[in-house]
């Protein structure tokens, strides 16, 4: 038997992200749980082209979304490592996975899953 564990972690992401953003009431709510899951779709079917794209939209709207700029950053480590481009725009991509991170451990300094990125 096989299972699926993107739907009980997108689950628990997404009711995460719904009381985060609770305790700082705006307008984008809807729209940053929107493309959360986009994002998180994207990168479970591994399109991590899309999955950048959702998050880096999802940041546009809030620059402080924990969930978004840590997958953003693991969105970018996951292309990098399918990528077969130059080694430059690799350690572009790692930097900006890495300011990523650093972002959310700024704002959170306890969390797990921006330190085991």
């Amino acid at each position: 038997m096989t299972h699926n564990w993107a739907d009980p972690i997108m689950i628990f992401l997404v009711a995460a992200l719904v009381v985060s953003v609770s305790s700082s009431p705006s307008k984008n709510v809807g729209k940053i749980v929107n493309y959360l899951k986009e994002g998180n779709d994207a990168l479970a079917a591994g399109d991590f082209q899309a999955a950048i794209r959702s998050y880096k939209a999802c940041l546009a709207l809030d620059p402080d979304e924990r969930y978004c700029n840590i997958n953003y950053a693991s969105s970018l480590v996951n292309e990098w490592n399918k990528s077969e481009e130059y080694d430059n725009a690799k350690w572009e991509q790692t930097a900006r996975a890495m300011s990523a991170l650093r972002h959310v451990l700024s704002l959170h300094p306890r969390d797990g899953d921006a330190a085991f990125n």
